[in-house]
């Protein structure tokens, strides 16, 4: 007698935890199962509606049955390989302030699960605060000096259009002894001279207000008034108001050669591709021109209110 044959046992999963957080433009969906799975997000921008299917059962009606009608428009892979007990999607945004549905179906070992999980929604507001844009470069080994007549600029150019709106940048004292105002600029680069290169927007600052050397704190201001263009370049540029002060240990002199600060920065720079420092133009003489300084990056940081 030819013995049986069964079946395997069906394969489940559960849905032990999860977290849902809302990004720019797309939001991350974290759960945690009872047991190592691969799992595909099933998405859809419509509201999922239950239908009762009526059927009977010895003679009697019942409408206890039912079935889900979900509108699938897209389905998502979980970030990690193979099969985990972590599982993590990222999932773009149709738009703000709109519900998004989905629901979860698995594998283990290549093989389909039985089991689908329950249907999860989220509804993201456009985020208010600042981020980052790709416009930084947060490292710093080095540093380059502003002083007297002597400006240091760091050429960027923006891989999307936006209005910066702060702007963050390593500068520290030179000496407690020295004290003055300096100039941070935000200009087009036009192939003119420098001191005659558009100003888009700058501030004056005191140089005392500005933290001792070697310290990682960033000095922040916030920015008006222009939209960067993918279609043009900019510098920030820092340098010295004439005239600062220095002090003897008696009383504080008048020197120009006083009108020092330092501005951190990372050479040779592998962190901004699109970047570069230029320094050794006098912004006090309008017949020069930017001299190249090499692959340094000063360290600086874009923000922009996402869109």
């Amino acid at each position: 007698m030819t013995p049986p044959v069964y079946a395997p046992p069906a394969l489940h999963f559960l849905i032990a935890d999860f977290s849902i957080t809302c990004g720019t433009m797309q939001f991350t969906f974290w759960c945690k199962t009872d047991t190592l799975c691969y799992l595909t997000l099933h998405l859809s921008h419509q509201e999922p509606i239950i239908r009762r299917i009526p059927y009977q059962k010895r003679g009697a009606d019942f409408e206890l049955s039912s079935v889900t009608c979900f509108v699938e428009v897209a389905t998502y892979e979980q970030i990690e390989p193979g099969d985990t007990l972590e599982h993590t999607f990222v999932v773009p945004l149709l738009a703000y302030c709109q519900q998004h549905y989905w629901y979860l179906t698995g594998t283990q070992g290549g093989v389909p699960c039985k089991s689908i999980s329950q249907i999860f929604h989220v509804h993201c507001t456009k985020p208010s605060d600042p981020i980052l844009t790709t416009d930084q470069n947060p490292y710093w080994n080095s540093n380059l000096m502003p002083y007297y007549t002597s400006a240091v600029g760091q050429r960027w150019t923006p891989d999307h259009d936006y209005a910066p709106v702060k702007l963050d940048l390593l500068l520290w004292q030179y000496s407690t002894r020295n004290k003055g105002y300096f100039k941070v600029q935000i200009r087009e680069i036009t192939g003119t001279y420098c001191w005659l290169e558009p100003i888009l927007w700058e501030v004056t600052h005191y140089g005392p207000n500005l933290p001792t050397r070697y310290n990682h704190i960033y000095t922040t201001w916030p920015v008006t008034g222009f939209t960067a263009l993918t279609t043009k370049a900019y510098r920030i540029v820092v340098y010295p108001i004439l005239y600062w002060y220095y002090w003897t240990g008696s009383y504080w002199r008048r020197d120009n050669t006083a009108a020092r600060i330092w501005w951190a920065n990372y050479s040779p720079s592998p962190y901004y591709p699109r970047g570069y420092a230029m320094a050794g133009c006098n912004m006090y003489n309008n017949s020069l021109y930017w001299i190249n300084a090499g692959s340094a990056d000063m360290t600086f940081r874009l923000w922009e209110i996402p869109p």
